[in-house]
């Protein structure tokens, strides 16, 4: 598959995540498409207006110490992009949320690329878009949307890093790991490599 051609599955698969999202919200009952996080309405939202009004990391006068402020900072940073776009901050947020889901799915995809073929590593990315649990953590705010694919990314910097430096991989015409190759011994990659 040429450069092209798999940057085009890359930007169709950020879209079909994003749409499998988007469909999965949208046919939830009401009851269910309700925000159903405390620590959003009660901490993360309060704090990034906070941030966005020029208080800091503050929550009712104090400085906010409950919860990390990396999402609230997070959420500030679109609160003042809807703002600049005069687009309103559940409509950002809820663009963020996506964004972060069609993230997630492309940086798996990257992550099984490592390893295998363009058509082989679309499994691992479309059993996560289709994931009901992702899906439905998806649903709402939470903390735990722009950390997947934050998460993600790291793997993938790792491993990358770490086949580069072996010369292993899918780029490199073979592949480090094979079935069988250290049985018995899950560990024994992590053994020989740091041990």
């Amino acid at each position: 598959m040429t450069r092209r051609r798999e940057g085009l599955l890359v930007m169709t698969l950020f879209i079909v995540a994003m749409l499998a999202s988007g469909m999965f919200w949208a046919v939830l009952p009401a009851e269910y498409r309700e925000n159903q996080s405390t620590d959003y309405a009660l901490a993360y939202e309060p704090v990034a207006r906070n941030i966005v009004a020029g208080r800091g990391v503050t929550l009712e006068g104090d400085i906010a110490t409950r919860y990390p402020p990396g999402f609230a900072v997070l959420l500030a940073g679109v609160f003042r992009l809807g703002d600049a776009l005069h687009v309103a901050d559940e409509t950002m947020v809820l663009a963020f949320r996506l964004l972060c889901v069609g993230l997630a799915v492309v940086l798996i995809y990257g992550l099984a690329r490592l390893l295998w073929s363009p058509r082989a590593a679309l499994i691992p990315a479309v059993a996560w878009m289709t994931y009901p649990f992702a899906l439905w953590l998806t649903k709402q705010p939470n903390s735990e949307v722009p950390f997947i694919p934050v998460f993600f990314a790291a793997m993938l910097v790792f491993w990358w890093a770490l086949l580069r430096e072996r010369g292993g991989g899918a780029r490199a015409g073979h592949s480090t790991w094979r079935p069988g190759r250290y049985p018995g011994r899950p560990c024994s990659f992590a053994r020989r490599r740091w041990g």
